[in-house]
């Protein structure tokens, strides 16, 4: 039969929680230092230069295109951004719910009842 100290249980289950919360955590520092400026517009994107493209009042139907393409690069960009944020956050819950699952196995391990000594 196999034997399992609780001192080993215990630092299995803890080790691993340690170890996927710091995961978690590095998915936040992470995404900052990979995409700084994710949430900022770019200048090429700024609601000014769409009203400055509208009140252009030379040739209507190349404004007309302006504007949907302007439309289009800007909600890809938005899209782009969100689906990078999904992957990180995504890595962030799982960690972090492994992490749980791990320290709650850790918790169980602590409540149980002492070993009792081989007998003669």
């Amino acid at each position: 039969m196999v034997s399992v100290s609780l001192r080993s249980l215990l630092l299995y289950n803890f080790g691993f929680a340690v170890a996927f919360a710091l995961i978690g955590l590095l998915s936040v520092y992470s995404q900052d230092y990979v995409n700084p400026n994710r949430a900022s517009e770019p200048p090429a994107f700024k609601n000014s230069v769409r009203q400055e493209i509208e009140k252009e009042q030379a040739l209507e139907a190349v404004r007309g295109r302006a504007l949907f393409y302007f439309d289009i690069a800007r909600d890809l960009r938005k899209a782009r951004a969100d689906d990078g944020a999904g992957i990180y956050q995504d890595a962030r819950t799982l960690s972090f719910a492994v992490a749980g699952l791990f320290l709650l196995g850790g918790i169980l391990a602590l409540l149980l009842p002492p070993a009792r000594a081989a007998g003669p």
